[in-house]
């Protein structure tokens, strides 16, 4: 039967209606999502109140949860992360430095809406379809980049692989038969699985596979007791959602209106239930008492059990995750037609700036700038000193010589810099003129270039470590201690 052009049209109305609608839904499930992703951060690094700009950041966080549709609300919370990552780098993790590009592209697509529109009336649904597209290759870009620094001589060396490293510090791997040729296997598992995520992510037919894998892989790894990586499987959960289908969307809103009745529902008996405690006698008083302290017992019983209890939070958080995901891909019909515009892509030649820079912050250990926060992470990659262990980047790549300067503390009365001795490492002379410019040290001897130093305070600077860098490279320029040995140790 042919499909004449006014049932056409009719049938193109209905997508586009239904586009709209799914759309507005996922932008407000993704604002839920980045928020919790954020408190899963500054909840493992005890941040939520260790200073003001953290602490109005949680606040924003809290009030956009209270209504996900505002766009006011979100860019608010948007600029305030973007000004708490500022202060606080470069000391910055690489999930929050990738943290950072994902919402300068949100924000950058609401700007671009704004001037092409000539309005502040944003679209929900429009805002989400123009920066999803470059979130989504900007974390494939990550993915490259994982995947990418790990192809180095000392990754694949079990004596001191990262791979070897984080699975004897994964909770419960020691139920497992943990040999050499099981930490061998381990690291070309480690690279396979961070391959194949992407790889699956792109194509749509084994774009649920993609991510369904990726949740299981990044929950497992976030249970590390070396060191709890929820803060960074939290964020990567977020941007799954992206790749996710319709199928989940409706889901999790059918789920989230449930949900708002049952909070309805409770607050009417709480009305109920405070209107019959307003009255004081021994019997509410008594109540009132026993619900505090049995709450404050419970608390301490946590935190006595599980030493990182936030753990508790996210083993719920993930594994309801996952096990409505997998609800959502099994049991609900398939949508014949997928509402998205484009799942990757660039809706606007300018919003290839982010991941243009993206590129750059993972090339940077290649270039000669900074080897931490480059997504170079427990990756064993080295590129400093003119030697470099990965497999076909060499030195005659790096356009700077930052990574070149390298200076070997011989002596110092700095507890920071004392570390680099203690471990037998390196570091580079940028970040030595760092440490002394804010630290101020009695006293540090040094080799560099070949030659001993001196630094005492208040005797002559020499070498000019009171002259602090540049605001702009202090900011953006980290490094890692080198070892001296001949083999690149696990660090972050």
């Amino acid at each position: 039967m042919e499909i004449t052009a006014h049932q056409y049209d009719n049938i193109k109305n209905v997508n586009r209606e239904a586009h709209t609608s799914i759309s507005i839904e996922r932008y407000q499930i993704f604002c839920i999502l980045y928020v919790i992703a954020t408190f899963f951060h500054l909840i493992k690094n005890r941040e939520m109140d260790s200073d003001f700009s953290m602490f109005i950041l949680t606040l924003s966080g809290v009030f956009l949860l209270f209504k996900p549709k505002s766009i006011l609300r979100f860019t608010i919370f948007l600029l305030l992360q973007l000004l708490v990552i500022f202060i606080h780098m470069p000391l910055v993790s690489n999930h929050w430095i990738f943290t950072a590009f994902v919402s300068a592209t949100i924000l950058q697509a609401l700007l671009v809406h704004i001037f092409n529109t000539r309005s502040f009336e944003i679209n929900r649904g429009d805002l989400y379809e123009t920066f999803a597209p470059v979130v989504r290759i900007q974390l494939l870009i990550l993915y490259f980049f994982v995947v990418f620094h790990k192809l180095n001589y000392d990754f694949f060396n079990i004596d001191v692989s990262c791979a070897t490293m984080l699975m004897k510090e994964t909770r419960g791997m020691s139920l497992l038969p943990l040999s050499p040729a099981f930490y061998a296997i381990n690291a070309y598992f480690t690279i396979f699985i961070e391959l194949l995520i992407p790889l699956l992510l792109v194509f749509r037919k084994t774009r649920n596979t993609g991510v369904l894998i990726g949740l299981c892989f990044h929950n497992v790894i976030a249970y590390s007791s070396y060191n709890g990586f929820y803060d960074f499987s939290s964020m990567i959960f977020a941007l799954y959602f992206l790749f996710a289908d319709d199928r989940f969307t409706i889901k999790i809103s059918n789920t989230l209106q449930h949900l708002n009745e049952i909070k309805q529902n409770i607050a009417d008996k709480i009305t109920l239930i405070k209107n019959g405690l307003s009255v004081f006698n021994f019997y509410n008083f008594t109540l009132i008492t026993s619900l505090i302290l049995g709450g404050l017992i419970v608390v301490l019983l946590i935190q006595f059990v599980m030493k990182d209890y936030v753990l508790l939070l996210w083993a719920a958080y993930s594994c309801t995750f996952i096990v409505f995901y997998l609800i959502a891909i099994r049991k609900s019909p398939i949508q014949k037609y997928d509402t998205r515009r484009k799942l990757l892509g660039l809706p606007y030649v300018s919003l290839a700036i982010i991941p243009i820079l993206v590129i750059i912050n993972g090339m940077s250990p290649y270039l000669g700038l900074k080897t931490e926060n480059s997504f170079a992470m427990f990756s064993n990659l080295r590129t400093e000193g003119g030697i470099s262990n990965h497999f076909f980047m060499t030195p005659a790549f790096q356009l700077f010589d930052y990574q070149k300067d390298l200076v070997e503390i011989t002596h110092t009365s700095d507890p920071v810099l004392q570390k680099s001795i203690n471990n037998n490492q390196l570091i580079t002379f940028f970040d030595l003129k760092q440490r002394v410019s804010i630290a101020h040290p009695k006293e540090v001897d040094y080799i560099y270039k070949n030659e001993y130093h001196t630094f005492r305070a208040g005797g002559p600077d020499t070498e000019g470590l009171l002259n602090r860098n540049p605001l702009l490279l202090r900011k953006i320029l980290r490094f890692r201690p080198i070892d001296k040995s001949g083999n690149q140790s696990c660090g972050h």
